[in-house]
């Protein structure tokens, strides 16, 4: 966590810009980007399935996602060395400091989510403190008397539970530092809360000797579970992660060793033989998988360091050997019983689609659990303890998925909902197609409101818009009655509309959209008229379908051209006529030609200047250029163009121009 890392790929970009990434759904801090690499921090990711987790790691640049590329993001043993807060993976490598500043902090313990850190810290004495555990945002959580010891997490992540040293009672805390609860007042110390959540395991020497004791979460029906003679102590309980056992400090043997029993305190069995002193420095602390037991103790000295034991006796392991300084107050991070998600695919959806959430701890039925899209309520269709499949609700924006299983609360999984607004503001094409039911609002469809030439939309049909957000201006190419049957244009004044209002107006008809789709006649009665869809140029060509060439009419942008942009050949079928009538009266649309490529071959309709009439049959197949789509390349005429994933049309080995438009 927050470890530099450098991402490698292509095509991410000269600079970031808008581009994002996010490593196991969360953003992360940008600090360096380059087409080919990018420079993170690991974020703090909740985590709750283990020490090593495999993240997602996705890339999104103008509205598109990379290939998910997975990342392992450790975490091991939190733990105290020199009065500061360290991190180590399971096997003692890769120590990080967390901790600087000049107070002293001990006792660190993993949050059940693994994104906070429990620790005492101060200058005078120690209080109750939380980070981020990557060792930011260091904040008090609560100020007594005198010391406090042994802070303990709920399962649910909400309440910290602590010893008291002045007082000799153990408290609960809400994280945020509210509702303050003495548990006991009786010489107790030691909290650990068990993994459901329902009580609370403490020792205390209210009897003389220290014993272990359990009760409920709430401080009522206390239990003794240990009965030792005087002088033979038993301190520090840690619970096991599924709930059965209890690791424990214990001098019953004669010497300071870790010891296991039930957690209703039978069968109690020694795993040590170390002979350590009575200066016990952390409770013991399992490992996920509870074959392991992390502590602190002098092995042989001088100085204690933290080893690892099976939980069975055998396999003794030191994980840190400085013979100049202590190490202490293991935690090993356990994950805890809170649900976790680990993936949400597809990566980002629009509103509707259906979704999986993948992850544990979810429960095997839904029952009163709840999911949500930041903040939005959704309707799951299906649940299992390891997936969840549920459709994107309306209303949701991109955010935070979260699982409440029962009140216990996932991590934040950050998704990013596809948002046809946003889609749209990005410059990409979308297609609009009417409904073409005969009857149901005209005779051939819908028709728009009014029968004037460029009011006339005809249902069945589809057009391409595409909004430009520098300028607020729409481009579209579609079918238009003015100029007969299958002549198309471009428009640039016809459309408007802010699609932050949802607006998409053609031809001055009173139209809306939505995050659903469709395409609403607002102004009139007939509501639902059409869809949006997204638009993939590349995609299209190679179905063979035929498009349309419309070129840019603009005089005298082009040389002495009166009808704008009209190609550089000089055969008949390489003359490109673009206005309709002379110089000086440009005309209302540019003039189209239609394209068709199948299997490699491309076929071209135009204009033929030598007979004076539209789509003209060419010659068949040329024997010009190549022209794949896959490199955004049209071959028309023996003169190659390319193309954008705009849509916008650029002439073949010149300045990349905007020539035309692509068109269906």
């Amino acid at each position: 966590m927050n470890a530099p890392v450098t991402i490698q790929g292509s095509n991410f970009g000269s600079s970031q810009g808008t581009s994002t990434i996010t490593v196991g759904g969360l953003p992360v801090t940008v600090t360096g980007w380059s087409d080919t690499a990018i420079s993170i921090k690991i974020p703090v990711i909740a985590t709750p399935n283990g020490q090593n987790t495999a993240a997602a790691a996705v890339v999104r640049v103008n509205g598109l996602d990379s290939n998910v590329a997975t990342f392992t993001v450790r975490r091991g043993i939190v733990f105290g060395s020199g009065s500061k807060i360290y991190v180590m993976d399971a096997d003692g490598s890769n120590q990080i400091r967390l901790t600087a500043d000049a107070s002293t902090d001990v006792e660190p313990v993993w949050s059940p989510d693994g994104t906070m850190i429990a620790f005492l810290s101060g200058s005078g004495s120690i209080d109750v403190t939380v980070m981020k555990s990557d060792g930011t945002e260091k904040r008090l959580v609560v100020s007594n008397p005198g010391d406090e010891n042994s802070p303990s997490w709920s399962p649910d992540g909400t309440k910290i539970a602590f010893g008291s040293t002045v007082s000799g009672s153990i408290y609960s805390v809400n994280v945020d530092g509210s509702n303050l609860i003495s548990l006991t007042n009786n010489a107790d110390h030691g909290p650990a809360w068990s993994p459901d959540g329902a009580r609370i395991a403490f020792y205390s020497s209210r009897t003389g000797n220290n014993e272990i004791y359990v009760m409920n979460a709430d401080g009522s029906g206390q239990v003794k579970l240990t009965n030792n003679a005087p002088g033979f102590h038993n301190v520090l309980p840690s619970w096991s992660p599924d709930g059965a056992r209890i690791a424990f400090w214990s001098l019953r043997s004669g010497s300071g060793e870790v010891w296991i029993m039930n957690a209703d305190g039978a069968n109690p069995a020694q795993i040590t033989a170390i002979a350590a002193p009575a200066n016990f420095q952390g409770s013991p602390s399992w490992s996920p998988d509870q074959t392991k037991i992390a502590f602190a103790a002098v092995i042989p000295g001088p100085w204690q360091d933290i080893h690892v034991i099976g939980a069975d006796g055998s396999g003794l392991n030191s994980l840190t050997t400085d013979p100049n300084i202590s190490h202490v107050f293991p935690s090993w991070f356990s994950g805890g019983t809170c649900p976790a998600i680990s993936n949400v695919t597809p990566q980002n959806s629009k509103i509707g689609t259906v979704v999986t959430i993948s992850g544990t701890k979810f429960g095997a039925v839904q029952g009163t659990s709840t999911v949500t899209f930041n903040g939005v309520a959704a309707a799951p269709t299906s649940w299992s303890d390891t997936s969840i499949t549920v459709p994107i609700p309306a209303g949701a924006a991109p955010g935070a998925v979260v699982v409440n299983v029962s009140g216990q609360v996932s991590n934040p999984y950050y998704y990013t909902v596809w948002l046809w607004k946003d889609y749209i503001k990005s410059g990409q094409p979308v297609r609009i197609v009417f409904d073409a039911t005969a009857g149901k609002f005209n005779d051939a469809g819908w028709l728009g409101p009014n029968d004037d030439p460029l009011g006339g939309i005809v249902g069945g049909l589809t057009y391409i818009l595409r909004y430009e957000q520098a300028t607020g201006k729409w481009i579209g190419t579609g079918f238009s009655e003015w100029n007969s049957d299958n002549v198309y244009t471009t428009y640039e004044t016809t459309a408007w509309g802010n699609p932050d209002l949802y607006q998409l107006n053609l031809w001055d008809l009173g139209l809306n959209f939505n995050e659903q789709g469709e395409v609403i006649d607002f102004g009139h009665p007939w509501g639902l008229v059409g869809r949006l869809f997204t638009h993939d140029w590349t995609q299209y060509i190679q179905s063979g379908q035929p498009f349309i060439l419309s070129f840019d009419r603009t005089y005298p942008r082009w040389d002495d051209k009166a009808g704008g942009w009209q190609g550089y050949a000089l055969d008949p079928f390489g003359d490109f006529f673009v206005g309709i009538t002379p110089a000086g009266n440009l005309g209302t649309f540019s003039r189209p030609y239609r394209v068709t490529q199948v299997a490699g071959a491309w076929t071209t309709e135009g204009y033929a200047e030598s007979i004076g009439a539209d789509f003209q049959a060419t010659y068949g197949a040329w024997n010009g250029l190549a022209a794949d789509p896959n490199l955004f390349q049209i071959n028309a005429w023996n003169a190659g163009f390319r193309f954008n994933a705009l849509g916008e049309l650029l002439q073949w080995g010149q300045p990349d121009d905007v020539i035309g438009h692509l068109g269906i």
